[in-house]
């Protein structure tokens, strides 16, 4: 089993990994997520199987515990000093329980970060995609626009057809008049 510092520095590895290829190139990112979330899962695992045995280790040595103090505090006179080191002993046991809690509590932590890291890159394919968006319809708007102006010459030539069409008229009557 790698240790939790070896652990973190693979997904940090391959987290950066991920973001340096995602900012360089653009690319399918479906075997890079996989690889985090691999190395986060043998973290995981490792972490639990870790606690794991930390507390099957240390169920047997406090119910002996227990029992011994029972029947030094019967059977003895030194009981209590007895009693006191076993209490040490329970302590310090309770201290090592307490570092892997801090411990667990710090690989929620480093989930959140990795979580947030997600999400913004999701943000940042959102914004990206809503970028392709707004050049189509500025492309639309100036179809439209091209469109429009189109309409307009067309409406133009019209005006002007009429126009040379009646001096045509007018030209005509001019010379049957004359």
């Amino acid at each position: 089993m790698l240790s939790f510092p070896e652990h973190f520095n693979a997904v940090l590895q391959i987290t950066f990994l991920a973001h340096v290829l995602f900012l360089d190139v653009l690319v399918d990112d479906g075997a890079l997520d996989f690889l985090v979330l691999d190395e986060i899962v043998k973290l995981l695992v490792d972490r639990l199987l870790q606690l794991l045995v930390v507390v099957s280790v240390l169920h047997d040595p406090v119910d002996c515990v227990l029992l011994l103090v029972n029947l030094i505090v019967v059977f003895s006179d030194d009981g209590s000093e007895f009693g006191n080191l076993l209490g040490h002993r329970l302590l310090l046991d309770a201290e090592v329980v307490n570092l892997e809690a801090r411990l667990s509590i710090r690989l929620v932590e480093v989930f959140e970060i990795v979580v947030e890291g997600v999400r913004l890159r999701a943000e940042l394919e959102d914004l990206l995609l809503l970028g392709c968006d707004g050049a189509v319809e500025v492309l639309d708007l100036v179809v439209e626009d091209e469109l429009e102006l189109l309409e307009l010459l067309g409406l133009l030539f019209q005006a002007v057809d009429f126009l040379l069409a009646s001096a045509d008229k007018l030209i005509t009557l001019a010379n049957l008049c004359i």
